[in-house]
């Protein structure tokens, strides 16, 4: 499995913008800070008091595009076929396969196939799929990462 390219404390984040797990934790814990009304103190023990005592950070990585995700016969249909929606096909209805010999047919279906090989390769999915799960002590983090949000 691939290590995950971004992190969220949201589960099923619909927007990803962190590729460091802290980060995703830190903007997380940040939205726990009370409103300032008063002693710092106080609202330091507020802000510890708020936090629960287990919280998930979440893993996620780009969706694998597979051959299963393109179709041959629709990538033909999208070139070839317009080729044929053109002027340039058979007005009594013979298909492009239909006036090649079978060994230029395969010549066609084999070019398909390679640039499905060639979009699987290099084509950068905008979804991702939640991989990872990791529990975490918000307080112990804090303690660990930002012991100054202890002394505001």
């Amino acid at each position: 499995m691939s290590e995950p390219i971004f992190w969220s404390c949201d589960d099923g984040a619909e927007s990803l913008s962190h590729t460091d797990r802290d980060e995703a934790i830190e903007e997380h814990l940040d939205s726990f800070w009370p409103p300032y009304k008063g002693r710092e103190a106080d609202r330091i023990a507020d802000f510890l008091a708020g936090l629960p005592k287990e919280m998930s950070v979440f893993g996620y990585v780009r969706t694998k595009v597979t051959e299963n995700d393109l179709d041959v016969d629709a990538i033909l249909e999208a070139s070839v076929g317009r080729l044929e929606e053109d002027e340039l096909g058979d007005p009594d209805g013979e298909t492009w396969d239909e006036r090649m010999s079978a060994d230029q047919v395969k010549a066609v279906k084999d070019a398909a196939q390679h640039l499905i090989a060639v979009i699987i390769e290099n084509y950068v999915p905008w979804s991702c799929e939640q991989t990872v799960e990791e529990k975490f002590d918000p307080r112990a983090w804090v303690v660990e990462h930002h012991p100054e949000w202890l002394t505001k």
